[in-house]
């Protein structure tokens, strides 16, 4: 539980509505969004993963004031200092993101 768990559940939420191939995990105060058409269980699966979809995703979170680790091997996280409107708003601003015309190469084909 708690907000990583809100964090992950909301953006997963969020890619699932826009077709985004994206895997979300969590766990203690730390999640990672790795963009992936299936669960991230090793190494080999991690490599699948496509760097060009989370640098899209990075960047378009960054334009609107949303610092995430730069690279999808990174795990983010929440503190106790971030309060449930700000974890809101971080997640509407994901949904945004899925949902605006650049990252239609996120999308499904």
């Amino acid at each position: 539980g708690g907000m990583p768990h809100v964090v992950c559940c909301g953006r997963s939420a969020g890619a699932s509505s826009q077709g985004v191939k994206l895997q979300a995990a969590c766990l203690v105060g730390m999640f990672s969004l790795v963009f992936s058409d299936a669960p991230v269980r090793n190494l080999a699966d991690f490599r699948k993963a496509d760097d060009a979809q989370f640098s899209a995703f990075f960047f378009a979170m960054l334009e609107r004031g949303y610092y995430f680790p730069p690279s999808q091997s990174d795990a983010a996280a929440v503190s106790v200092v971030h309060t449930a409107a700000e974890v809101d708003r971080t997640v509407a601003a994901a949904r945004d993101v899925f949902a605006e015309t650049p990252m239609a190469a996120l999308r499904e084909v």
